[in-house]
């Protein structure tokens, strides 16, 4: 996957972020700021966007198999999003700043930036 444009939507902690984007084909991609460009993707179609990510988190219900927290490796607790065989892993902070962004709406699926996407 090659992306041409760093338009993301942000959610930040300390300079640390959760990214978020449109591709060209209609597709989510959620990624770490920590690891830039090298970032694993995580993937998901708008409808998978709304019910696996946006409506848990905004009816504060919990998100199945993408969120899960235990001890990281200077005994803080992490956030690990592991969906379709990727996991990114945030700071609980930088987990918070996505979930407040989340219910004020700056996550929803017309608002994220579109990023051309080739390959």
């Amino acid at each position: 996957m090659i992306i041409t444009s760093q338009g993301w939507a942000r959610a930040c902690s300390n300079g640390a972020c959760v990214e978020a984007a449109r591709d060209n084909n209609g597709r989510v991609l959620v990624r770490d700021s920590k690891q830039g460009d090298a970032s694993p993707i995580i993937t998901y179609t708008a409808q998978q966007w709304a019910e696996r990510v946006i409506d848990p988190i905004r009816n504060d219900d919990e998100l199945a198999d993408i969120y899960a927290t235990r001890p990281g490796d200077g005994g803080d607790r992490v956030a690990v999003w592991s969906y379709d065989g990727v996991d990114l892993t945030f700071t609980e902070d930088e987990w918070q700043a996505f979930n407040d962004a989340v219910q004020a709406g700056y996550f929803d699926f017309e608002f994220l930036p579109v990023l051309e996407v080739s390959g």
